[in-house]
């Protein structure tokens, strides 16, 4: 079996971009944060995932993982002894306590812009237009220009007003400004990180062959 990190190999991705649990955290049965991780083991024969590696190099089986919301569940076997030989290791193991930040809405300003509708006059000058007609006499011959009116036929002289329009233009007569200071403070920020510590006591004779029986 062919075993290579992912972001090793090029050309490779994802089938499913949305499996991609790099940069998740991981947590056990309990909710105890186990670490980050970091990159993902494929098995290139099987074209398979087979791991997911924490920040600490720690290797976790896709097989005891479950994703949740950008969370990863990991089911963990009871810790054991290491034993090799007559020499046993009991492994001592510290939280580390990893403080972030995010933004959340404390209040703000309300902003409410209303249209006000104000009355308004303004004195413009108009014409009308009124056809009169009137008759005067006149003894002259006719000028040739008028001898080519002379025929039947009817025509309009039309009476013209002129009537007000209104017109409207929006001009910035004034600017409200909202402005945002942006100020930084220190905050204290108090948990609690658990480590194991491993006592070790002699026993005396009495007590081994108790322990014994």
């Amino acid at each position: 079996m062919a075993r290579e990190k992912l972001r090793q190999l090029e050309n490779w991705q994802l089938e499913n971009p949305g499996q991609d649990i790099r940069g998740w955290p991981v947590l056990d049965e309990s909710g105890n944060r186990l670490g980050m991780v970091d990159d993902l083991i494929v098995d290139t024969d099987r074209q398979l995932v087979v791991a997911a590696v924490l920040q600490d190099g720690t290797e976790i089986s896709t097989d005891t993982i479950r994703m949740g919301d950008q969370v990863v569940y990991t089911r963990t076997a009871p810790r054991e002894a290491d034993v090799t030989g007559e020499e046993i290791r009991i492994p001592t193991i510290s939280e580390e306590v990893d403080v972030g930040k995010r933004t959340i809405e404390r209040g703000g300003a309300q902003v409410d812009v209303d249209v006000e509708e104000r009355p308004v006059s303004k004195q413009v000058r108009l014409r009308d237009e009124e056809v009169e007609v009137h008759h005067e006499p006149a003894d002259r011959p006719a000028r040739p220009e008028e001898i080519d009116q002379f025929k039947e036929g009817s025509f309009t002289v039309p009476e013209r007003e002129e009537v007000p329009t209104v017109e409207k233009e929006a001009r910035v007569v004034g600017e409200t400004v909202i402005e945002k200071r942006t100020e930084e403070r220190e905050e204290t920020v108090e948990g609690t990180a658990r480590k194991t510590d491993v006592d070790v006591k002699k026993l005396e004779e009495e007590e081994k062959r108790k322990r014994r029986r």
